[in-house]
């Protein structure tokens, strides 16, 4: 817990990233609770802190194949950085579908036309 006064309690806890310093964060007061995941990998607190969370936050990166074709990245770079450093769409997915927040809000990705049809279906498989 970081802060707690006037009926507002704030926590913060590790984001799992390739380095140091994320961290996600969580507001309650008034009765609503909105959870704030940092640059991360799906993770146990994520998960312990956003659990009935009004609002959850939580990244939802590019596809592996997407980050091949777009960046030029070699399969196995692409399938790291899509899977163990930043959150796949089917890991948001499950994710959101574990917490079942009132509102699920995926961040860390280009809305535009070439890559949000393949996230949006990535988190629908889960």
């Amino acid at each position: 817990m970081i802060y707690q006064e006037n009926g507002a309690t704030i926590r913060s806890w590790p984001a799992i990233h390739a380095g140091d310093g994320p961290v996600s964060f969580a507001l309650e007061w008034n009765g609503i609770k909105i959870v704030i995941g940092g640059d991360t990998f799906p993770n146990k607190w994520y998960i312990k802190y956003a659990k009935d969370a009004d609002i959850a936050i939580h990244e939802s990166f590019l596809t592996p194949d997407q980050l091949m074709e777009f960046y030029g990245q070699s399969p196995a770079t692409a399938l790291g950085v899509g899977t163990q450093i930043h959150t796949s769409p089917q890991a948001f997915g499950k994710v959101m579908s574990t917490i079942e927040p009132r509102l699920s809000i995926g961040y860390h990705f280009f809305n535009e036309e070439a890559t949000r049809f393949g996230i949006y279906d990535g988190v629908r498989e889960t």
